[in-house]
């Protein structure tokens, strides 16, 4: 039999087309399961973290030390209200790279269960007040307020803030108290 009456056989049909494959498989598996560890420690239940708990995100360590709830941020003239609700998270954050990087307003989201909230532009209106973007160089720490506005109807809810540094990410569980004014 020549050559050319030969049935060539299907790509499909070549050892070495599945070794690609399984390669690629397993390099897709492996990447997925060390981004999703920077938040979730590669599979595992994280531990719980909470107020005045120190948390790592990258390069960069963050503490809440404080949250409020309100309806008004800032003067009745330069300032914002809600008819729902403001709440006021109080962050220290030092960053432990070699050199300056940036948080902007999508490092920080706000999670009641499967509701996500983003940050507020009344964070504008506080001294200290984060709005857009928060930069912090090698070694330095900043404090800041991050401001999220929610429903006004809760009792002693928890939420979740979710703080990102590029593809890191750490998680503070906070008890928001029932007495809200």
């Amino acid at each position: 039999m020549s050559e050319q009456t030969r049935a060539k056989k299907s790509v499909f049909k070549k050892w070495w087309f599945w070794a690609i494959i399984i390669v690629v498989v397993v390099v897709i598996i492996a990447v997925s399961s060390s981004m999703a560890g920077g938040e979730s420690g590669g599979g595992k239940t994280p531990a719980k973290n909470y107020i005045n708990d120190t948390v790592t995100a990258g390069k960069i360590s963050a503490k809440v030390t404080q949250v409020e709830d309100t309806k008004q941020i800032g003067t009745a003239f330069l300032g914002s209200t809600t008819e729902d609700n403001f709440i006021l998270i109080y962050i220290t954050i030092t960053h432990t790279g070699s050199s300056e990087v940036s948080l902007t307003s999508s490092s920080f989201e706000l999670y009641k269960g499967t509701a996500k909230y983003s940050t507020h532009t009344a964070g504008l209106y506080l001294e200290n007040g984060f709005w857009v973007l928060l930069e912090i160089g090698a070694g330095l720490t900043k404090s800041t307020i991050v401001v999220f506005e929610t429903p006004s109807e809760h009792t002693a809810d928890e939420y979740e803030l979710k703080i990102s540094q590029s593809i890191y990410s750490a998680r503070v569980v906070l008890k928001i108290s029932s007495n809200f004014t």
